[in-house]
């Protein structure tokens, strides 16, 4: 299995190795990584759809709480501000303390509340291929992919100033990717000055919020009580503060980004969906199977288990792979074709169980309103340039897609 190691990230430099993963998975299904300098412990890597489910909804068995990536926290005792901020947010959590921190947030992402922002969306996503339909040519993910969520989650929800929106995402892009020397020159070091810069940040809004309430997210969960009646601290909506921010970028830019290559490079879908609009829900998930923006979240087992027939142990580190399970044969017909008509679509790009990711509709709203606005334009537009990826073993998302306009 030396050919694919999933913890070096030069072996996705180029996207997921779809042919070696179909093989993988159809000889293994589950298979063991050996220890590496950069995983001294090795791992569990699960590759089929049913086996990811069936660790995703086991939260008994499979831990979230030693860490969702590869690299191992400190013990929780000695995780102080950054650090525990990172721990404390929802995808690191383990009922029931995921279920309490699920559910204060909850609110914010039921049915009723996504649709009143609908307007705004849809504003962000005009204005924001309005900007660039009459550039010769510009930079999709800079231009659109990346605003989109910027301003919509930490502008509109979170209530942060251009300035500061701008600033956070900046951190956050290099807080998310450590191994990109790129965004981090100085290293890994560059990615934990970010993160150390994002919780400074975090709690001197949440000081200003208690000051002096705005009506925004933030305010709203500083005045909010826990399911026993008591009074939310600001630890604890620092915790949620963090997990709105790391949730904006990760599927949303990603699949906007994704998306646009997609359609770029499969015209004929393009076409058929401007043909039929009625097409543009599933085609969102379609977008959303195919260019699944996160490689792998690690479990850990709690205890001597087995996942597809293969003995687990406790302690051992456990990598769902969502490319792999995204393409699973066993549950889509024709899987290595992009199909915006695909139906039905059980694609596992938000997760699966408790941890299904809570901002699904606000991600889905996203996407339908871009690409209603992206699609008369990509019809016009063909890349022009080298591709870039951000250089990562766990994240699956462009850096930069230029692109031309063919009538210019």
């Amino acid at each position: 299995m030396e050919e694919l190691r999933f913890d070096d990230p030069d072996a996705f430099r180029t996207g997921p190795p779809y042919e070696v993963l179909a093989r993988l998975r159809r000889e293994h299904g589950v298979m063991w990584q050996p220890p590496s300098p950069r995983t001294p412990s090795g791992f569990w890597v699960v590759l089929r759809h049913r086996d990811i489910v069936r660790v995703s909804r086991s939260p008994a068995e499979f831990a979230a709480g030693e860490g969702t990536l590869l690299y191992d926290l400190p013990p929780a005792p000695l995780r102080r501000g950054a650090l525990d901020m990172l721990s404390g947010q929802l995808g690191f959590r383990d009922p029931p303390d995921h279920t309490r921190l699920r559910q204060l947030l909850a609110p914010a992402f039921l049915p009723g509340a996504v649709r009143a922002l609908e307007e705004r969306v849809r504003e962000v996503a005009r204005s924001l291929v309005a900007r660039v339909a009459e550039r010769p040519s510009f930079d999709l993910v800079a231009d659109v992919a990346l605003p989109l969520p910027v301003q919509v989650v930490l502008g509109t929800v979170m209530g942060m100033e251009p300035e500061m929106e701008s600033r956070v995402a900046s951190l956050m892009l290099r807080a998310q990717a450590a191994e990109d020397p790129r965004l981090n020159p100085e290293g890994p070091l560059g990615a934990i000055e970010a993160l150390d810069e994002v919780y400074r940040m975090g709690v001197e809004c949440i000081r200003e919020r208690r000051a002096a309430p705005t009506g925004d997210l933030l305010s709203t969960l500083l005045g909010s009580r826990s399911a026993d009646g008591s009074a939310v601290d600001d630890r604890t909506v620092l915790w949620l503060w963090f997990a709105l921010l790391a949730g904006a970028f990760e599927t949303v830019a990603g699949s906007v980004a994704a998306g646009a290559l997609a359609f770029l490079e499969h015209p004929a879908q393009r076409r058929r969906l401007e043909e039929d609009p009625e097409l543009l829900p599933g085609a969102m998930d379609e977008l959303l199977r195919w260019g699944a923006p996160v490689l792998y979240f690690r479990r850990t087992a709690v205890r001597d288990t087995e996942v597809g027939g293969q003995p687990i142990r406790a302690g051992q580190k456990v990598l769902l792979c969502y490319p792999s399970a995204n393409r699973d044969p066993e549950v889509f017909a024709d899987a290595e074709r992009f199909d915006v008509g695909r139906t039905p679509n059980a694609h596992l790009t938000f997760g699966y169980g408790p941890h299904f990711c809570l901002g699904a509709r606000l991600a889905e709203l996203q996407l339908r309103c871009a690409f209603q606005e992206l699609l008369p334009l990509l019809g016009r537009l063909e890349v022009a340039g080298p591709v870039e990826r951000v250089r990562s073993s766990w994240l699956n998302r462009l850096s930069s897609l230029p692109v031309r306009r063919t009538d210019a």
